[in-house]
């Protein structure tokens, strides 16, 4: 059989694939891809030293493809990294029965995009309806096209941005100034170049770090340096914002980027009780993130992740990291949790399971501290990480190393998916994309 592989013209063989002969194993290919890309699945004998790279060929010259195609392989879920011997050997599994294979199609490395210069560090990002929405150090929201053009900047705050999120009743912003201020969108969820300030939400003390829409955008959670975990109602926002019109006021004109007369927005109408106070975090909440269920899950300084029933306020988990947490992510497979912070590896928690005496699985690949995560939104097992060695990594949570490292500027701070695009920035002061 892999005589005649050998023996194709079209298929290159790294004869490091084959060298050793000896030892084999009999396994049968399946996969969930269209009809025209299924193998027979009768059992098949193979040499057990075999990579993703030898499969791959194999698969090829079962389908007699004009065109090779590059695949990768699932054994139980997990990822083949390294040849099938050391595979069912490190997981105790047995090569005297058929180990089934499934291939999917091989996850090539992002293209790099464009880039978009700041005029300061870039304190958060997330996904909108016209590309990436920027905050920067400069007070400033940004919403960057795909081209990496400016679609739209106004002047959010006369301090340091932190935090965004952007949910049914608008755009969200925070930062060092310690109120969260909400912005109303255009048609199809644009920001406009001069959005109108729809409520100013006054509950912290202290510079706001994280903010989160609930899946329903019923709530706006925030978190922040004073320790503090704040949830509020849209209703109760919406209601203060038409309850009064802004105190008359001139707005302060500040240089933005390139562009002058960038207006800073007159005052809104204020909110200064939430709805609800979680209390429980004994150092600064750096980051929030809803699962699909409606929980809140929190990561702090405090060297925990809390997950709360947001109807009731009550604590259900604490998961315990030994480090300060700087970034919380819900939302790959079954609702998986992402969390990272003052160490290089990820950790990641099945909430089927999670708990203080459950091990999360370890992901490795980052050199310092990794500051940001984020799932993509429709393919539940890629996740994005940012960290301050100034690389993003993109993983396939299948396998415990990175699919690929991907040239960020400086050390990252930020990054979001806005569809196929990732964006990543932080002190290098540029938005530097990548697009699968």
């Amino acid at each position: 059989f892999l005589l005649c592989i050998l023996h194709l013209p079209y298929i290159m063989v790294d004869a490091s694939e084959v060298a050793d002969e000896g030892a084999q194993l009999t396994c049968k290919f399946v996969t969930k891809l269209p009809k025209e890309l299924r193998v027979p699945e009768a059992a098949l004998t193979v040499p057990a030293n075999l990579t993703r790279y030898g499969l791959s060929q194999i698969i090829n010259h079962l389908l007699d493809l004009e065109m090779a195609k590059p695949f990768d392989f699932l054994i139980n879920h997990e990822l083949l990294r390294g040849t099938l011997q050391e595979h069912l050997s490190a997981r105790g599994a047995s090569a005297e029965v058929v180990t089934e294979i499934e291939y999917i199609p091989l996850q090539l490395p992002p293209s790099p995009g464009p880039r978009t210069p700041h005029d300061d560090w870039i304190g958060s990002l997330v996904g909108g309806a016209q590309g990436l929405i920027s905050a920067s150090y400069d007070g400033a929201v940004r919403c960057v096209r795909s081209d990496g053009g400016v679609a739209s900047v106004f002047v959010a705050s006369a301090r340091p941005l932190k935090a965004l999120a952007v949910g049914g009743l608008g755009l969200a912003a925070a930062g060092d100034e310690g109120c969260v201020g909400v912005w109303e969108l255009g048609p199809g969820g644009a920001v406009p170049a001069a959005p109108r300030q729809l409520v100013s939400l006054r509950g912290h003390t202290d510079a706001v770090a994280a903010l989160a829409f609930s899946p329903d955008s019923a709530l706006l959670a925030s978190g922040g340096w004073d320790r503090g975990l704040h949830l509020w109602r849209s209703a109760d926002a919406a209601e203060a914002a038409a309850s009064g019109a802004p105190a008359p006021a001139a707005a302060k004109k500040r240089r933005v980027g390139k562009a002058e007369g960038a207006e800073a927005a007159a005052p809104a109408p204020v909110l200064d009780a939430s709805a609800a106070e979680l209390a429980g975090h004994t150092g600064a909440v750096s980051s929030l993130s809803w699962t699909r269920e409606g929980r809140l899950a929190s990561g702090s300084w405090d060297h925990s992740v809390r997950i709360w029933d947001a109807e009731t306020g009550a604590g259900v988990d604490t998961l315990t990291t030994g480090k300060a947490v700087y970034a919380v992510a819900a939302g790959g497979p079954g609702g998986a949790l992402a969390v990272a912070g003052a160490e290089a590896p990820l950790r990641l928690w099945d909430p089927r399971e999670w708990g203080e005496d459950v091990a999360p699985q370890r992901l490795r690949g980052h050199a310092g501290w990794v500051s940001a995560l984020c799932w993509h939104g429709g393919r539940e097992h890629l996740l994005a990480s940012a960290s301050h060695d100034g690389t993003a990594r993109l993983w396939d949570v299948r396998a415990s190393i990175p699919l690929h490292t991907l040239a960020g500027e400086g050390k990252l701070l930020a990054a979001a998916w806005a569809g196929q695009v990732l964006g990543v920035g932080g002190e290098g002061r540029e938005v530097v994309t990548h697009t699968l």
